[in-house]
């Protein structure tokens, strides 16, 4: 759900921050390497021993401390990125003559990279970080990397089941994913998440949270089998999401509910859609062709304009929120429009607003060129909004500047007319559903909670009361 409209404007920044590409591949990937084997070197003769094997740091993003951490294993190491979620990911280590080392993971978006040396007598690691465009100086202590508090991730033991689960996508590709199975042999309603703009894992890992995460575990100890996905291209899923046009995406989005309706555990005609930002334009789009249609949709801070429309007002909406008079306001989003239009945003160098996440792979030309991109600006998701006969349920936050009212909550309300369908507009919380004092981007990592509790229950009561007319 963090899968958020993406900050897709935050492309258009004068530089990458550390924590470029939010998108990431989930905690349990551990096999040998996420980024291919490659064969590290043995120390050379004379090389100074690192004693110690974990390590920790920071990155200074806007001011603000955005923590590394490096296990060293062997010939092998375990990157933490928290903010992108990555967490312990094996990456290899090469080490030079001098001792240096480089720690790579090539099939991320920037392809993170540090290197690193001792520092003459200290118990320190100094070197480099990159990634994307973004390079920064690098120091690394001893010690475990620290995690900001997320008090609503769940904590083992649980009381349900997960299975790590294969869907076949539109075009046979393999997406994989997680599915949670409440106590008992069911059958349950079921929900399928899907996740915002960009690249995504199935926890939707944005600035640290997992929103997917959290809300998967709040729906299952409440009678839900739920089901989340790596997105294509991320995590451990295959395919290439720059190359899928919206049609794919869609295929995706029905594929993934016909797992569920087949799944010996779920009541087939008690499966839904939850989707936030984007992820609610494609549930609209998905249940135009499936039959029977979904047994509801919950559209969180979802847009009701086409992505062209939408990425003008949340650069209008954001700009106006830093106090920038109107004159400079309409001079950046001419710029931006003409960044859009000609492909060429990775060559836009002014500052405008952004996040620390904002992403290595948004300044590359194959996203700026992808026909992925192409459909989120030009697709329109009015008509399958208007003419949807599912019970929808679409929450914003009040403080949402990604997806203003503009584009969301005031535009909702004359599209939604099915039977029992609502739009709530809540005060205080920003695009994620969590309880902001501006609504910036910049905000989301600082803030412990990662769904706002009474977004969740009305969330809750809306669900429980619409499947009992079923």
């Amino acid at each position: 759900m963090s899968r958020v409209l993406l900050p897709l404007l935050a492309a258009l920044a004068s530089s990458l921050p550390a924590t470029a590409a939010a998108q990431a591949t989930t905690p349990s990937l551990s096999s040998p390497t996420a980024s291919g084997q490659v064969a590290a070197a043995a120390p050379a003769a004379g090389t100074a021993p690192y004693a110690a094997n974990t390590w920790h740091g920071s990155l200074l993003q806007r001011g603000r401390e955005v923590p590394v951490g490096l296990n060293l294993r062997g010939n092998g190491a375990e990157l933490w990125l928290p903010d992108q979620g990555i967490r312990g990911v094996p990456v290899p280590v090469v080490r030079n003559a001098a001792g240096t080392l480089t720690i790579r993971l090539d099939h991320w978006p920037g392809q993170p990279q540090l290197q690193l040396a001792r520092s003459g007598e200290a118990a320190v690691l100094r070197g480099t970080f990159r990634q994307g465009g973004f390079s920064s100086p690098l120091t690394l202590w001893p010690g475990a990397v620290t995690l900001p508090p997320r008090p609503q991730e769940p904590r083992g033991p649980l009381p349900y089941r997960s299975q790590e689960v294969t869907v076949w996508g539109e075009g046979a590709v393999a997406l994989r994913g997680t599915l949670t199975l409440p106590p008992g042999p069911g059958p349950f309603p079921a929900a399928l998440l899907l996740s915002g703009s960009g690249p995504q894992d199935r926890d939707s890992t944005l600035h640290g949270h997992r929103p997917f995460l959290v809300l998967a575990d709040w729906l299952t100890r409440r009678g839900f089998a739920v089901l989340r996905l790596d997105d294509r291209g991320t995590g451990a899923s295959d395919g290439d999401l720059y190359s899928a046009h919206y049609r794919d995406l869609a295929g995706d989005v029905q594929a993934a509910t016909t797992f569920l309706r087949r799944h010996d555990s779920v009541r087939p005609d008690a499966v839904g859609l939850i989707g936030h930002s984007e992820g609610g334009s494609l549930a609209a789009l998905g249940a135009q062709a499936l039959r029977p249609a979904p047994a509801f949709m919950v559209l969180l801070g979802s847009p009701a304009v086409p992505g062209r429309e939408l990425l003008d007002l949340q650069l209008r909406t954001q700009l106006s929120a830093q106090g920038l008079s109107g004159a400079e306001i309409e001079a950046r989003a001419t710029l931006q429009a003409q960044a859009l239009q000609n492909h060429r945003v990775g060559e836009l160098q002014v500052p405008l607003p952004s996040s620390e996440i904002e992403q290595a792979w948004l300044y590359s030309r194959a996203f700026v060129r992808s026909p992925y991109l192409q459909d989120f600006l030009t697709y329109d998701p009015r008509p399958a909004l208007q003419d949807s006969q599912v019970p929808t349920l679409a929450l914003f936050g009040a403080r949402d500047l990604q997806v203003p009212p503009a584009a969301g909550a005031a535009r909702m309300r004359e599209l939604l007319h099915a039977p029992g369908s609502e739009v709530h507009e809540l005060s205080g919380l920003n695009h994620l559903l969590q309880p902001a004092r501006t609504g910036l981007p910049q905000e989301y990592a600082a803030i412990p909670t990662t769904l706002d509790p009474a977004a969740l229950d009305l969330l809750g009561r809306w669900l429980q009361s619409t499947l009992a007319q079923r």
